[in-house]
């Protein structure tokens, strides 16, 4: 004989939008991947029941003895995303990779005070309504899974826990060769070839190699490795997604000598985008560790039975510390290697990252294969977005593949308009 069964089938009517952030379902609807993973037993709800007696030809035996129990509707998640934001991160995120023909990028945005994600950005993405067409790869959300090494843009961390332990001052002079030897390692300036005489601001500002592990130095291996941890590298943020990765970085006790000098400026250490924003948010807030958040609330029969727009935040650095810190992004943006992540009438905080690649062997860097970045918040004086672009071995001429000719740029634009979503300045 020949049947009809109806059957319900997941339908995602925006398509690729957020795709890897809201994931997928199977055939029987069971959640495979991404927001539909995580909650799969808050969406799915309970089944109902019809119980009775049959005869021997399937019929229904009217009487007594039939029991019914009412389904369960399952809970609606509330995200955090703001749609329109997540849209242009991602049509804006895939230009800038194809026009560089980059391998990969990623945008997250957040509110450094409560760790709303406004937006999380992949490129390549997928559509869930056909995930079966596409690369496995492509499921994974890149901010929360994608680990790297930050370069630069790390060094915010290093001159952060340096001011924050006294060790050293923000307006502190340094004399500062074109490269230093850091245990079997050289580190040397890119554009620089004798002494100069930088403050701690003007590390920051120049973006100085030199300058950065002079900095490190002055902690000292154990006091720099705990520091770090502190901001919460080496450890998961804890955010309400499946697959997150840690990073990795080596205990103190380990380390060869030239570890030091490597992590001062973001190499020898990896991250995922979304431990870098939760970082830069604790300069942002006046020196708080949030705890990035995906769900905003999740509703039971229109009542709210999770909320998370308020949350507990723990203090790893001072007020004056933090505020020590926004005053150096602020003026790498206005006058230092960040002019191009500006946005006319809003004071912008920033930091420029240009890393080389560890070799496929394991062994040294790659010249030629560079993760570029750029990482900030604004407005200066009440942080409302927090945002990092992460644009994956770009490619170009010489002097032309820089964090801040390739990241900054697209975090001008994204900045502008989700300060305009956020009601900060005019459309």
């Amino acid at each position: 004989g020949v049947y009809i069964q109806n059957e319900a089938k997941r339908f995602y009517p925006q398509n690729s939008l957020g795709a890897a952030i809201i994931g997928f379902t199977g055939i029987d609807n069971d959640g495979l991947s991404g927001i539909e993973l995580q909650y799969e037993k808050n969406l799915r709800g309970v089944d109902g029941k019809f119980i009775a007696e049959k005869d021997v030809f399937g019929n229904v035996i009217p009487g007594d003895n039939q029991t019914h129990i009412e389904p369960i509707n399952g809970d609606d998640i509330v995200l955090t995303i703001d749609s329109q934001i997540q849209y242009l991160a991602e049509q804006e995120l895939a230009q800038v990779v194809e026009d560089y023909n980059a391998l990969r990028g990623m945008v997250v945005i957040m509110n450094p005070n409560n760790g709303e994600i406004y937006a999380m950005a992949n490129y390549p993405g997928f559509d869930p309504n056909h995930y079966e067409d596409f690369e496995a790869e492509t499921f994974k959300l890149l901010g929360t899974s994608y680990t790297y090494e930050p370069g630069s843009t790390f060094k915010i961390v290093n001159i952060s826990s340096a001011l924050q332990h006294d060790c050293v001052g923000p307006d502190q002079l340094f004399s500062l060769p074109p490269k230093i030897q850091v245990g079997d390692r050289f580190i040397e300036e890119i554009f620089r070839t004798g002494y100069i005489d930088y403050s701690t601001k003007e590390i920051i500002v120049n973006s100085s190699n030199v300058g950065a592990v002079v900095v490190a130095l002055s902690m000292g291996k154990q006091l720099f490795w705990e520091s770090v941890r502190t901001f919460g590298f080496g450890q998961v943020t804890g955010i309400d997604f499946p697959g997150e990765e840690s990073g990795y970085m080596y205990d103190y006790k380990t380390w060869p000598e030239s570890t030091i000098g490597a992590m001062a400026i973001g190499q020898s250490i990896t991250v995922t985008p979304v431990q870098m924003v939760r970082a830069a948010s604790a300069i942002a807030n006046g020196g708080f560790l949030v705890s990035p958040t995906l769900v905003k609330e999740i509703k039971k029969n229109e009542e709210s039975i999770l909320n998370n727009s308020e949350q507990n935040q723990v203090r790893i650095l001072d007020a004056e510390t933090s505020h020590q810190v926004k005053d150096m992004m602020l003026a790498v943006v206005e006058g230092g290697t960040g002019q191009n992540a500006g946005v006319e009438g809003v004071q912008v905080c920033g930091k420029t990252g240009t890393a080389e690649k560890a070799n496929q062997n394991g062994v040294g860097y790659d010249e030629g294969r560079v993760i570029t970045s750029f990482i900030g918040f604004a407005p200066y004086q009440e942080p409302k977005a927090a945002m990092l672009i992460v644009i994956d071995e770009p490619q170009g001429g010489d002097n032309e593949i820089w964090g801040g000719t390739v990241a900054a740029p697209l975090f001008s634009k994204l900045m502008k308009f989700s300060l305009q979503r956020l009601n900060m300045i005019e459309p």
